[in-house]
């Protein structure tokens, strides 16, 4: 509820009151969405590792290993799944014009090596550090793509409210029902908002690693610790709106030609970057 619905059209900047408009059951949107399947998603995760420490001389230790992670785009038992292509402007629907994974592909260069070393630079000094690199099964962060709460699979019904009519629509008015969806029709001119996946969507990972050097003082019986952490994430989720121009353009540098309205959302893949600096020390 706003107080739209309640201004003077001659004095809207000092009229209205939501709690007014609440009373009168008359909303500044309304929205319903449905979902007309229950979905069955399945996700697989494959990985395996080797690791072994290495003991160089009595002074320095290395410990190598290196992972493999496998975890294809997760998909729906029954093809309840659909996505946009982005280049035709049609929608794809999974065992209909598409394969199950809905033109999704996998991604199986997901290798992660890792490394760490513990050296004695000198006695009660140490010098340690690792590096190593851990992929994020994919999907995760868009909830597992979410390609079943679209069209046609679940629709949402949006009415346009017009603050000006004497008649506005009203929440005892109730909602429509459920509309029928034509699967041949939304495929050929698909309109609405949708959640697109690339078909080249990789898995994200992060980059972590550390470097550090402790320091022994007998005398005092304590330990001294520096250390530089750091964590690199790629390739993280991020949704935005495929249709925004970018900054001076008047059109969308990547938009989509639909048949009535546009996707507005798509999935692209980000880096981000922390590090931090710590010190301790016990005894």
């Amino acid at each position: 509820m706003a107080r739209h619905n309640t201004t003077d059209p001659n004095n809207a900047g000092k009229t209205g009151d939501s709690m007014a408009s609440l009373l009168l059951g008359t909303s500044s949107g309304v929205s319903q969405d449905f979902l007309l399947v229950w979905p069955g998603i399945r996700a697989i995760e494959i990985g395996s590792f080797v690791q072994d420490d290495w003991k160089v001389n009595a002074r320095l230790t290395l410990n190598l290993g290196l992972r493999y992670e496998y975890t294809p785009p997760p998909v729906e038992v029954n093809n309840q799944w659909a996505t946009l292509d982005l280049t035709a402007g049609k929608l794809l629907l999974a065992g209909v014009n598409s394969d199950r994974q809905v033109g999704v592909k996998n991604d199986g260069n997901n290798w992660a090596p890792r490394f760490g070393f513990a050296y004695q630079l000198r006695p009660h000094t140490v010098v340690r550090g690792g590096f190593g690199v851990f992929y994020n099964t994919q999907g995760n962060g868009s909830a597992l793509f979410r390609l079943h709460r679209q069209l046609p699979f679940g629709p949402n019904y949006s009415a346009t409210v017009d603050q000006f009519s004497a008649n506005p629509v009203r929440v005892q008015d109730g909602l429509p029902p459920i509309p029928p969806v034509d699967t041949k029709s939304v495929i050929a001119n698909p309109s609405g908002n949708f959640n697109v996946v690339p078909p080249g969507y990789k898995t994200g990972y992060a980059q972590q690693g550390n470097l550090g050097i402790e320091q022994e003082i007998p005398q005092w019986r304590m330990v001294v610790k520096v250390a530089y952490v750091t964590n690199l994430a790629r390739q993280v989720d991020s949704n935005f709106n495929i249709n925004t121009p970018d900054p001076g353009q008047e059109r969308p540098s990547r938009g989509v030609r639909c048949a009535t309205s546009c996707p507005t959302s798509s999935t692209r893949l980000i880096a981000t970057h922390r590090a931090k600096l710590t010190i301790t020390h016990s005894r």
